[in-house]
């Protein structure tokens, strides 16, 4: 479409060296040439084509010259923000001068307030809750004789899902869900009560969250009821992975690890490192909560994967691992792939009968 103004390149280019806006120019040009009908955002195109780099240039001085065109700006806005009646970092968003005392350019000043990066905000967030989590002291804990591994996985806890006895036959809110994850590991850790317990694999995700956004919907953009705000369920799960990992601690070292899934693919992982950054400083705890899909774990001879299971297929299973993880897949005699979702057919075969599978 730029091709059109090249008949008025000559007066567009001057216009825009003058320092006049594209709506400016297309303005001029419409009431010069009333029958060509045309618009700012095609002249704004034509002058990015024809000047390239040129249309973002910055004039750089040096020396004296610097000096002089860096008092002289700070002058000119001083001078614009007084009469105007701005307060510099209070009311200011920007202040923008044209400096065309010279005849052979024109210099664009901006003064504008700082805006804070996504990545600043998210690393300076991270380095604020790094600072302010709480010590925990190191506990000493006596030798386990024929140690046991208890493996803790509350899938598919889906906090923030809606269902009522009117239509589903039973009813789940957050209050529920949290209540029944509570009562699910005070289950475990009685169950378990008569063996020796030497670790506690800890598993986070898998569903802990049923959306993902604002909006309600999981990330691919099913939509879904909820039974409140979506900061509200993230609240509350941190709550609840605080206390059952303080629970646990009580009774023995953590590894705990993440497992990415497709209701909260984002805010899942996003409430992991949430958690890993108040427990950081806890020496009983190891962590590994990267975005990968399965994790692996090995406790003596054995190895233990675990996954969500909706990216993959489950007769693959046996060969990831052996992919994945394969220094401890050669020095493993057992090997158990846990996985709580499978959204694809079940009823396969495994490739490799050396993998034990389990699922719910």
């Amino acid at each position: 479409m730029a091709y059109k103004y090249d008949k008025y390149k000559d007066e567009i280019l001057k216009l825009h060296h003058d320092g006049h806006s594209s709506r400016v120019i297309a303005k001029y040009l419409n009431k010069k040439y009333p029958n060509d009908n045309l618009n700012d955002s095609s002249v704004n195109k034509f002058i990015k084509r024809k000047l390239g780099d040129d249309y973002k240039a910055n004039f750089q001085f040096s020396g004296s010259k610097a000096a002089s065109q860096t008092s002289r700006a700070n002058n000119i806005v001083d001078e614009i923000m007084q009469n105007s009646g701005f307060t510099e970092g209070v009311n200011a968003k920007g202040v923008m001068v044209w400096d065309k005392s010279n005849k052979d350019y024109s210099i664009l000043y901006k003064m504008v307030k700082d805006v804070m990066s996504f990545d600043q905000m998210r690393d300076d967030m991270r380095g604020e809750l790094k600072k302010y989590t709480p010590n925990f002291k190191k506990i000493k804990r006596k030798v386990v004789k024929d140690p046991h591994l208890l493996v803790i996985d509350i899938a598919d806890l889906h906090i923030g899902k809606l269902c009522d006895t009117g239509d589903a036959g039973d009813s789940y809110n957050h209050e529920i869900a949290y209540q029944r994850a509570i009562e699910g590991v005070e289950g475990l850790l009685a169950k378990a009560n008569g063996f020796p317990i030497d670790k506690i694999l800890f598993v986070l995700g898998n569903d802990i969250l049923h959306t993902d956004n604002s909006t309600n919907t999981t990330t691919k953009g099913t939509g879904q009821d909820v039974s409140q705000k979506w900061f509200k369920n993230f609240e509350l799960a941190r709550k609840l992975y605080v206390k059952i990992i303080e629970r646990l601690l009580g009774f023995a070292d953590i590894h705990i690890v993440h497992n990415m899934s497709n209701h909260d693919y984002i805010s899942g992982y996003m409430l992991a490192d949430a958690v890993y950054c108040w427990f950081h400083k806890c020496k009983g705890i190891t962590w590994d909560i990267d975005a990968s899909d399965r994790k692996y774990f090995k406790y003596g001879s054995s190895l233990i994967g675990t996954a969500h299971g909706d990216n993959g297929k489950m007769d693959s299973l046996p060969l990831s691992m052996s992919m994945e993880a394969k220094e401890h897949w050669a020095t493993s005699s057992t090997t158990t792939s846990i996985c709580t979702t499978f959204i694809t057919n079940r009823n396969t075969s495994l490739a490799l009968e050396k993998i034990c599978k389990e699922f719910l």
